[in-house]
């Protein structure tokens, strides 16, 4: 079994449950990168297994050579004085008091035409339209406006989840939340299929 954690530590309790913690670790690898909690300037990935330990760690001492050792250093250090707990502390506020605000204005604003779940973690959040619309069409319409989503058709090979999107609470604070859920109001009605 492949788990994927590159999100893992963006859980807003971070004691929360992992699919890991369910399965057989000898039946396990896991991998990830430290990209999402330190930035695009820390691409340096792992992989943990109980299986294949020589064979990977030769292939990860081979990959470590894309990466300097400077940055390997600065990454070990930074994991090594605390830092990164520091800021995980403070990101995890930070994306918790994002997703409050933002599902409560998708509650006010689009209660009757959106439904979703509140997320436990993480950065996004995934709405389903509870009419038919033509969620490639709203894409394309909000896109015009400088709004993006992602349609949920875009994590199928199948085309599935075509009344879902994937809706990003990690804004900046120079753009107007309200205006864009207005603008995706406007467009679900107006790309509606009843």
């Amino acid at each position: 079994m492949l788990e994927n954690d590159c999100y893992g530590e963006l859980g807003f309790e971070p004691e929360g449950h992992r699919f890991r913690d369910l399965l057989d670790p000898d039946r396990l690898i896991v991998f990830s990168t430290f990209e999402k909690i330190i930035g695009p300037e820390a691409p340096y990935g792992y992989l943990l297994s109980r299986h294949f330990s020589a064979e990977l760690q030769r292939y990860f001492l081979l990959r470590s050579f894309r990466l300097s050792p400077i940055r390997q250093k600065a990454i070990a250090r930074l994991y090594g004085n605390g830092r990164v707990d520091q800021h995980l502390q403070v990101l995890r506020r930070m994306l918790k008091d994002r997703k409050v605000q933002m599902t409560q204005l998708l509650q006010e604003r689009l209660g009757d035409a959106l439904h979703f779940v509140e997320p436990q973690g993480g950065a996004t959040i995934w709405v389903r339209s509870l009419r038919q619309v033509d969620v490639r069409r709203v894409f394309q319409r909000l896109l015009k406006h400088h709004v993006v989503i992602a349609p949920g058709e875009l994590f199928s090979l199948q085309g599935l989840h075509a009344q879902h999107l994937r809706l990003s609470h990690t804004f900046g604070g120079d753009h107007d939340l309200g205006a864009a859920m207005g603008l995706l109001g406007d467009a679900l009605r107006l790309e509606s299929i009843d």
